[in-house]
């Protein structure tokens, strides 16, 4: 497999993320002409690089995928690979907040001749995050009987950029996914009246018991309210004061270490 191919490969491999959800690597790769899919975004091509679309309030997944070969061409010279590496945190940066990654392998060690996969996964919640953010990933290449040596992409052996697009929640074009948050199989909630004006209340059911944050954004992820909140397994109710919101879409979340869910509410006046 030639430098180029091995490094796109390591891009593939290095794009993953979350826990809930990993990546499944793609057997379709291994007779690819090209190995990697997708490869940063060219602009003399426009061809590559993220195609979906990251909203506010909204969960996203995303996966690269990657079929890492046997050798590692340098300067026309051949060598043998042992793998790729990357760290199982902290390797892609520029990352909205929000957001992180996974390998599948889980140690995000990709041995020569395997298939792998990354998954970019989280749900911005700030508008800080609405913006392009071009990603960069740090990985490390060990030939047989060497150490690793570090490498950052893209690389110019790799034109172009891995571009994460963040927008505001009610842009046309967000890219969706079911069952992305680990607390969406723990808690099912609802607000009630819907839409309302004045007050409502969040039915909320919870298969465990313990300490949460309830929060509720606008529809570009400005923070209006914030309460930590004690559930009990069973159903709950939150109420909701919304006297002071204008007329309406909003965001409202359940977070805890495990990540969070999240709803729409309405307010009509």
């Amino acid at each position: 497999m030639s430098k180029f191919f091995t490094l796109l490969a390591v891009i593939a491999i290095s794009t993953s993320t979350m826990s809930a959800q990993v990546c499944q690597p793609d057997s379709t790769l291994i007779d690819a002409a090209f190995p990697v899919q997708p490869l940063p975004y060219d602009p003399a091509t426009m061809q590559g690089g993220i195609p979906d679309t990251a909203c506010i309030g909204i969960p996203y997944f995303f996966a690269f995928q990657a079929a890492v070969g046997d050798t590692f061409n340098f300067s026309g010279l051949s060598l043998p690979l042992d793998s790729i590496r990357l760290a199982t945190s902290g390797a892609i940066g520029n990352l909205p907040d929000g957001f992180s990654y996974e390998c599948n392998p889980g140690d995000c060690v990709f041995r020569k001749n395997t298939l792998g996969c990354i998954a970019i996964k989280g749900t911005a919640m700030n508008a800080t995050s609405i913006g392009e953010h071009d990603l960069t990933i740090s990985v490390e290449v060990f030939l047989n009987g060497t150490n690793g040596t570090p490498v950052t992409l893209p690389t110019p052996a790799t034109p172009g950029n891995y571009t994460l697009v963040v927008r505001p929640a009610d842009f046309t074009n967000c890219s969706t996914v079911s069952d992305s948050e680990p607390l969406s199989d723990l808690i099912k909630l609802r607000n009630v009246p819907n839409p309302f004006h004045g007050t409502t209340t969040i039915e909320l059911t919870s298969t465990f018991s313990g300490e949460v944050n309830f929060e509720v954004f606008d529809m570009v992820g400005k923070a209006l309210h914030s309460e930590k909140v004690q559930l009990l397994e069973g159903k709950n109710n939150i109420p909701f004061d919304g006297t002071n919101l204008q007329s309406g879409i909003y965001f409202y979340a359940i977070k805890n270490h495990l990540g969070f869910v999240s709803e729409k509410m309405v307010v009509s006046k």
